[in-house]
């Protein structure tokens, strides 16, 4: 079976997808890479693109990390000079802003979107 959801700690791959589930072992290969790549893009980062991901309530894995690098931006004053949120749900699209507004920066932009292809022509201007 090749599918790129399964986690193989013997084999050797550049990407692959973390499947969304509870049991995510972020000590172990291959998570712990993942884990460790997202809270450092989400700390460096100037700009960020939530698409489609409502960091549900019982993925307490994800809360802990996206919270623990905000909180690591609000320390080093490393704000975000922009947020784009792409999803239809505007509950969601509240949730990312209000979880990054006291990142966000005194010149700050927030970017609404309701789909993928909204994101993708904006993107293109």
């Amino acid at each position: 079976n090749d599918s790129p959801y399964l986690a193989r700690p013997k084999k050797k791959y550049k990407e692959t997808i973390l499947p969304p589930g509870w049991n995510k072992q972020v000590g172990k290969k291959p998570y712990r890479r993942f884990w460790e790549k997202a809270y450092k893009a989400i700390v460096g980062c100037k700009t960020l693109i939530v698409v489609g991901y409502s960091l549900p309530v019982t993925d307490f894995l994800a809360q802990a990390l996206f919270n623990e690098a905000v909180r690591q931006k609000e320390v080093s004053s490393n704000t975000l000079k922009q947020l784009h949120v792409v999803d239809c749900n505007p509950v969601i699209q509240d949730k990312f802003i209000a979880l990054s507004s006291s990142i966000l920066g005194p010149n700050g932009h927030v970017f609404r979107y309701e789909g993928i292809k909204e994101f993708a022509e904006a993107c293109k201007k």
